[in-house]
């Protein structure tokens, strides 16, 4: 018989069935499973269209990346429904992981590529870029951080390579979830460095050529 979690992560998954184009799903299996190797867990709960956010009922909130088309309703949903919930959440500590559409819907606001301007519910870069344009193609900044949250444009297995970024998240999410200084144990990130370094070493020739 397994022992119970010491501590349970409350995840809020933020229009999963809207918002999941980029390895999403797999991004909170990698939370779920960091947590699960140390004695905790992950419970998430999907809050889709029309649900409103209960700030105190969450520990952890995530975003995904949409269909342009699909993220032009969720923005007014989001800015009806969510909104003022995620900011009295993030306020009281809460963390949250804002990828591609869902960075862009974080923010203040949003202006598609056919000039609509769509409601965000709400720093400094998360990174910068070695090849590409980064946030705006001027500064090399890539992301943002802001209190708890952290936005990327970063697609694809962001938290399978970038174990670190899931840890930060967990042990902000551990904390609010009243376990003080959260101990998260080293794992083994051998197979998670290397995969890293490879799209490192990727970019870095793209950016010589």
């Amino acid at each position: 018989m397994s022992a119970a979690p010491r501590a349970t992560v409350r995840l809020g998954h933020l229009y999963p069935a809207e918002m999941n184009i980029y390895a999403d799903r797999g991004n909170i299996a990698v939370l779920a499973r960091r947590l699960e190797w140390r004695g905790h867990a992950l419970e998430v709960t999907a809050l889709g269209p029309g649900e409103r956010v209960d700030p105190g009922a969450h520990d952890l909130y995530y975003l995904g990346g949409g269909q342009d088309r699909d993220q032009l309703w969720v923005a007014e949903d989001m800015a009806a429904t969510k909104g003022e919930g995620l900011r009295a959440a993030v306020a009281d500590g809460a963390a949250m992981l804002c990828v591609c559409g869902g960075f862009q819907l974080a923010g203040d606001g949003y202006t598609g590529v056919d000039g609509a301007r769509m409601p965000g519910a709400g720093a400094r870069p998360l990174g910068r870029v070695v090849h590409g344009h980064g946030n705006n193609g001027e500064d090399g900044g890539e992301g943002a951080v802001q209190r708890r949250v952290i936005g990327t444009y970063l697609h694809g297995p962001l938290l399978p390579r970038n174990p670190w970024l899931a840890d930060l998240l967990l042990r902000w999410a551990l904390e609010h979830a009243g376990v003080g200084s959260p101990d998260l144990a080293p794992l083994d990130d051998a197979v998670e460095d290397a995969a890293r370094e490879v799209a490192a070493v990727r970019a870095a020739r793209h950016r010589d050529r």
